[in-house]
């Protein structure tokens, strides 16, 4: 399938960067694998971005589970809820990370962090406090479990207080 059949506006500069070729058709490779039933085509989109792309892939049945990227020059930054991972040349290999993030070479790394996302194998905790949003994210190993990978949280006013942490699972399929 091509990238038409999974967004509806595909804006591209001519010529395409070797990195954001790459990524392109990785992405479509795996979005034809993964078959993603959940991805709202008519408002998932690539565009042009400041120095790069910006691609955004909607989810049909909750907005708030929507996968973000955006590359500029040799730096992939993926967006997912209120969480973000950072993906650049300089940090290729990484010995000590779990499950998609272990995966050698930029571009691999990354389709496969976005496969995780959208294939379910990846949660976010997000947990309120009035002026704080914390959050966690876990990589769903083959057993099942949960594997820390990232923990953050921004100072901002939710004015909203959670007991127990929203879980968010940004499956696709």
């Amino acid at each position: 399938m091509s990238l038409d059949d999974y967004f509806a506006t595909i804006e591209l500069a001519d010529p395409l960067d070797n990195l954001t070729s790459e990524l392109l058709d990785e992405l479509r490779t795996m979005l034809d694998r993964i078959h993603p039933s959940r991805l709202d085509r008519t408002h998932s989109s690539i565009a042009p971005a400041a120095e790069g792309i910006s691609i955004e892939m909607r989810h049909r049945d909750d907005p708030g589970l929507a996968v973000g990227l955006e590359a500029f020059g040799v730096e992939v930054v993926v967006n997912y809820g209120e969480e973000h991972e950072h993906f650049n040349v300089e940090h290729e290999f990484i010995d000590f990370a779990v499950g998609p993030l272990a995966t050698e070479f930029m571009v691999p790394r990354i389709v496969a962090f976005l496969e995780a996302l959208m294939t379910g194998r990846i949660e976010l905790h997000v947990t309120h406090r009035f002026l704080y949003v914390s959050t966690v994210s876990y990589w769903i190993n083959d057993a099942g479990e949960r594997e820390r990978f990232l923990s953050g949280g921004t100072v901002i006013p939710s004015f909203k207080w959670t007991n127990e942490p929203i879980v968010k699972n940004f499956d696709f399929r």
